[in-house]
């Protein structure tokens, strides 16, 4: 398994177990999930996704394909972003609780 797809599934799952200790809904575990979904399929099948060309999905019409490292850059900051946004709502629910 190639490097990329160890460290995102790593770090994916660290979004999860901060989502499951930090949130109080179980539901809030789910959308998590589901939030993950998209970068990691970015991430894990970039070059495949790239490739797409044609009626893509039925929403639109793709005439060039896209380089594969630039569809996993964009699944990268996703997951970044997801990250951040988990670990900045963990600080501000401890520093409220700390109030």
């Amino acid at each position: 398994m190639p490097i990329g797809r160890v460290i995102s599934l790593l770090l994916a799952l660290a979004c999860l177990a901060l989502a499951a200790a930090t949130q109080e809904e179980p539901h809030a575990l789910l959308g998590v999930g589901m939030c993950l979904l998209g970068p990691i399929t970015l991430i894990w099948w970039g070059e495949e996704l790239g490739e797409l060309t044609g009626n893509v999905f039925g929403l639109s019409y793709v005439n060039h394909t896209s380089p594969g490292w630039l569809v996993r850059a964009f699944g990268w900051l996703g997951l970044l972003s997801l990250t951040a946004a988990l670990v900045i709502d963990a600080f501000a629910q401890n520093a409220q609780a700390g109030m």
